[in-house]
């Protein structure tokens, strides 16, 4: 019998296991959004953790939920983390809470939310408490551009806010200085929220830049604020609202007292009795790849007793993005 020869042999399975490694790559790319999986290896790029609406002057245990997202990204070997605002106040007692989200120093980036200055701080002491370089900016890291925006610009009492001219004209600029694909934070949502009166605007921003293949420069816009799990593609850009890291608003027909929380907790935090928390912290850890897909994997939690539909909220019944979770989306 003649025997193979051990290059021959070699190479044949290699060709093999290029072959399979091809048709993985292929059928991940065409994994819709809202499926589970896990991109190639061989294309990650850059992995980052993202948070948002922790709400500290209202949460109970904001601590312990900031250092289970901080500690994981730093088994993960996070690249960076950011949180998408209505975080916590500018005052020292919030110091402690926010030094363990600086843990990562300058790759920890915030965004500015509409109630980090609902204890009458100005714009300009948040931007000094969360250390942020201005209200909105951007920064490149490992082959992609990050702009961050301002969603709270001239805004009257519960009228939607208004990207202002000025960073109108920074956005268009600072899109047209880069050849990257690019990623956007802001807190609230460019897509389907009423929360930006000139929303339309910005969308037609981002879908006018193009990179030199002809494929949209921003790939991908994640929000806050809503307090709910969702996503949606406009114009070819998914826009990924991230569910808050600690609760969803009932408001105070549905004031409640979660049994085991100490009375001297709901004296500082009164607006306590009006959510209804998530037993653990909700966040996500993001992969991009270089071709342009985007991994997010989220956390599951449960509702903390009493639910919102044990207390009637809603009629009993929520609509599915009103959950304790953050799905698992694979987007391209």
């Amino acid at each position: 019998m003649k025997r193979i020869p051990v290059l021959l042999l070699f190479f044949s399975l290699l060709f093999l296991l290029n072959t399979l490694s091809a048709q993985t790559d292929q059928y991940i790319l065409t994994l819709n959004a809202g499926e589970g999986g896990t991109a190639s290896n061989s294309n990650l790029i850059i992995k980052f953790g993202i948070c948002t609406d922790v709400h500290v002057d209202i949460i109970y245990n904001p601590e312990d939920r900031m250092r289970i997202f901080v500690d994981d990204m730093k088994e993960k070997k996070s690249d960076f983390i950011i949180q998408l605002g209505d975080f916590c106040y500018p005052e020292n007692k919030n110091k402690n809470f926010i030094s363990i989200f600086e843990e990562f120093g300058k790759n920890a980036y915030s965004v500015i939310g509409n109630h980090d200055q609902d204890n009458g701080a100005s714009k300009e002491e948040v931007i000094a408490f969360y250390k942020m370089p201005a209200a909105y900016y951007s920064f490149d890291k490992k082959g992609f551009h990050f702009i961050v925006m301002d969603g709270n610009e001239e805004k009257n009492g519960d009228n939607p806010a208004t990207i202002s001219d000025a960073q109108k004209e920074w956005l268009i600029n600072d899109l047209n200085n880069t050849r990257l694909k690019t990623i956007v934070f802001i807190h609230e949502s460019l897509a389907y929220d009423e929360d930006i009166s000139n929303k339309e605007e910005i969308r037609n921003i981002f879908s006018s830049q193009m990179l030199n293949n002809g494929n949209k420069k921003v790939i991908v816009c994640f929000n806050g604020h809503k307090h709910t799990d969702e996503a949606e593609k406009v114009d070819d850009i998914w826009y990924v609202t991230i569910n808050s890291m600690s609760d969803i608003w009932v408001g105070e027909d549905y004031g409640h007292i979660i049994e085991g929380i100490p009375a001297s907790v709901y004296e500082d935090k009164p607006d306590l009795k009006y959510v209804c928390p998530y037993t653990d912290p909700l966040y996500a850890f993001v992969t991009i790849f270089k071709d342009g897909t985007v991994s997010i994997k989220g956390i599951t939690s449960t509702w903390v007793d009493p639910s919102p539909m044990e207390l009637g909220y809603n009629g009993g019944e929520l609509p599915p993005e009103k959950t304790p979770k953050i799905s698992d989306r694979i987007i391209k």
